[in-house]
């Protein structure tokens, strides 16, 4: 029995020296965002974008003065840095998407029989991957998150450090999962609904895979936090400068709601996955807005077409994504997409509709100029007709003047 007690007592001494689960740090609140570092971020970058967005705008207006004649046009400048802005945030969070393409080719590291950390680099560019995994490598530290690399110092703008400055790049570039070989992860079985279609419920992925995208990060709360400044900025420029083109619904409704969504994604730390859902969307707004700055660079072609791929099928991939094989704590982001693609749906029909009325009203003005031209036409070639009757009444009235005349004498 003294055994056993004394067994017990040395098991609890060795449990209480076991080292202890560190602390969950315990953060401030303002407006009731907890103040973690990337939400400190996400805060700073609000005003700061706030008032860079004022200069951008009067700069732009400053260098191209034609655009106080045109309000409409004005409106559209804003719209344009904001497009390229988000852009940036989704192209820097696109490498954590996963795709179901290799798969689909048979390019999958079980179906190759390659390592499991083959990337499409390393299997179609062997050469380039060795190039670029060992590009100034000596020289780079990899970061604590494991979500890209740190550069030490550089000092000087030497051939050295340019080589570790690009093979920093090529490698955090070479090693994202986007370009991974490596088969997907299986549907968690828990969100697998059974007896559902394969791909409506039954874990089946139609082109995405969110696997590896992580919640948040802080680019994304950086460019997040400038997209919610863009927001706010655009409704106060708007008052001040082109009220009168400043839309309802794609103003005032959707600034709004998206500064909502922004807070709230700030408050559940999902900013990344804003960053991906709402960035995929906006090389199409780069198109339309440079049309409308810059009327000689407008495609209606090229907007239409990247609306309906970006804005409608991409958006309704992601929505399957988030729907049907992704944790539900994603900030809403399901619910969010819905909405995106009834509006974007909704919109597409609307410029369709626009482009057909259009067509008709320019075939109505050339059918109409045709007809003036017809007339025209017809108008000259009646007109010599007339000459020569008229020329020759007047010659046969003086013929007969004439004679009456010399009868006379």
């Amino acid at each position: 029995m003294a055994t056993v007690l004394e067994t017990l007592a040395n098991l609890v001494k060795l449990s209480s020296k076991a080292p202890s689960a560190p602390p969950i740090p315990v953060y401030d609140k303002f407006l009731r965002l907890e103040l973690t570092p990337a939400n400190v971020l996400f805060l700073q970058s609000i005003v700061i974008s706030l008032f860079a967005q004022f200069v951008l705008f009067y700069t732009t207006w400053y260098f191209i003065p034609s655009l106080s004649k045109d309000r409409r046009r004005l409106a559209w400048v804003p719209s344009f840095y904001f497009s390229i802005l988000f852009t940036t945030a989704f192209m820097a969070e696109m490498g954590m998407m996963r795709t179901t393409v290799f798969e689909r080719l048979g390019m999958d590291t079980v179906t190759l029989g390659l390592p499991y950390d083959a990337t499409m680099f390393s299997y179609l560019f062997p050469k380039f991957n060795a190039w670029a995994t060992h590009l100034g490598s000596h020289y780079v530290q990899e970061s604590r998150d494991g979500q890209g690399v740190i550069l030490q110092q550089l000092h000087e703008w030497d051939n050295e450090s340019l080589s570790v400055l690009s093979g920093t790049f090529l490698r955090w570039m070479v090693s994202q999962p986007v370009f991974s070989l490596a088969p997907l992860k299986p549907v968690d079985p828990a969100y697998i609904i059974q007896g559902a279609p394969y791909y409506f419920g039954g874990g089946g992925r139609l082109l995405y895979s969110m696997e590896a995208t992580h919640k948040s990060s802080k680019m994304s709360a950086i460019m997040i936090g400038c997209l919610t400044g863009f927001f706010l900025g655009d409704n106060i420029l708007a008052v001040m400068h082109y009220l009168a083109h400043h839309n309802l619904l794609s103003g005032w409704v959707h600034h709004v709601v998206y500064t909502g969504v922004s807070y709230s994604l700030a408050r559940s730390q999902t900013l990344s996955i804003f960053a991906v859902c709402g960035g995929i969307m906006e090389p199409s707004t780069i198109i339309l807005s440079m049309g409308h700055l810059f009327p000689a660079a407008r495609s209606t072609f090229l907007f239409g077409a990247s609306f309906f791929l970006l804005r409608i099928v991409c958006c309704a991939l992601l929505w399957h994504e988030f729907t049907f094989n992704h944790p539900p704590n994603t900030g809403g982001a399901a619910q969010i997409l819905s909405l995106c693609l009834i509006l974007h749906i909704h919109w597409f029909i609307a410029y369709v509709r626009g482009i057909i009325r259009r067509a008709k009203r320019a075939t109505k003005e050339k059918e109409k100029q045709l007809d003036q031209g017809v007339e025209q036409k017809q108008k000259q070639s009646e007109s010599p007709q007339k000459d020569k009757i008229a020329t020759g009444v007047s010659s046969s009235v003086v013929q007969l003047r004439f004679r009456s005349d010399g009868d006379e004498n």
